[in-house]
């Protein structure tokens, strides 16, 4: 897992106690610190000037822009069944609209990769020694090159939505408690940014908690005295929940024993968030703190 920001030291207390758990969401605030990157374009972005990535007969890569300052180096990567990571092992995460990656490998697999980010939202034709590549805007392409070979970008027209603008994600932050006697049946994990659908439901006779209205918890894992994750843990960021597999409807029978649980979830209304569960097995039935953080769009 990519390495991000740990969660906070309450979460360390929250692992003991469930009483320990009421100064805060360990996941996040509401005021959107620490939240993600804006993802929107301008409404008006000049005509790109050409761009030129050289590859010399030793692999070397030079990049000939007019425009210097909108090319910046992202780094080394590898790919390998189309998956682009770091040398670490981390995925390249996606970048804000405005932007375009061109990530140029050469060799076998893993295929040593070079990623530049190109800051505009126009739309981009790229071609390698005069052969049409691809048209892309906003995006990620990949370029498989021969040392030698000479890659162009050239602006191919405005964005597709000229005077639109995307504002950064919303983040909802929450905070429930479920036992016998709470009042929170069903819960809206964006009731703070105008939710409208429940996205977990707690059975107060038998306990269970599970996702409804067609939400789904993916990424599920454990963290606790029990679990067999140690160490440091790791939020996962909105790119890792969207890069999720597995996705389901229900939690596994054994995901509240005793551990917390920590998992990406895709609300009702298809936002993807990170939720924190912790159970307190000693009350019948088991009951829960629940913390949420969802990045609205």
């Amino acid at each position: 897992m990519p390495i991000r920001r740990a969660l906070s030291p309450i979460l360390a207390a929250c692992l003991i106690s469930l009483a320990a758990c009421s100064t805060g969401n360990p996941l996040g605030d509401a005021d959107g610190r620490g939240g993600p990157v804006p993802m929107g374009h301008i409404a008006y972005q000049p005509p790109l000037l050409p761009i030129e990535f050289f590859i010399d007969t030793a692999g070397n890569i030079g990049v000939n822009a007019k425009s210097p300052k909108i090319v910046t180096p992202i780094g080394v990567f590898t790919i390998s069944a189309g998956a682009v990571k770091d040398l670490r092992g981390d995925p390249l995460p996606p970048e804000p609209a405005d932007v375009t990656q061109v990530v140029i490998c050469q060799g076998a697999e893993p295929k040593r990769c070079h990623a530049y980010q190109i800051g505009s939202g126009r739309k981009m034709r790229i071609t390698m020694d005069g052969r049409f590549v691809q048209d892309i805007e906003r995006n990620r392409v990949t370029i498989e090159a021969a040392p030698g070979s000479t890659i162009t970008v050239t602006d191919n027209g405005p964005p597709s939505r000229v005077g639109e603008a995307h504002d950064a994600a919303r983040l909802a932050v929450e905070e429930f408690t479920f036992f016998e006697t709470s009042p929170h049946t069903n819960v809206d994990l964006e009731k703070s940014r105008s939710g409208i659908a429940a996205d977990l439901s707690y059975d107060h006779i038998s306990g269970r908690l599970a996702p409804v209205n067609g939400a789904k918890v993916a990424r599920v894992e454990k963290y606790g005295a029990w679990s067999t994750r140690r160490g440091n843990w790791e939020l996962p960021s909105e790119y890792e929940c969207q890069q999720a597999t597995g996705w389901s409807t229900t939690f596994a029978p054994d995901a509240f024993d005793d551990d917390s649980t920590l998992a990406c979830v895709k609300t009702a209304e298809s936002d993807l968030g990170v939720i924190l569960v912790i159970p307190d097995t000693g009350t019948k039935p088991i009951s829960y703190r629940l913390y949420s953080k969802v990045w609205v769009r």
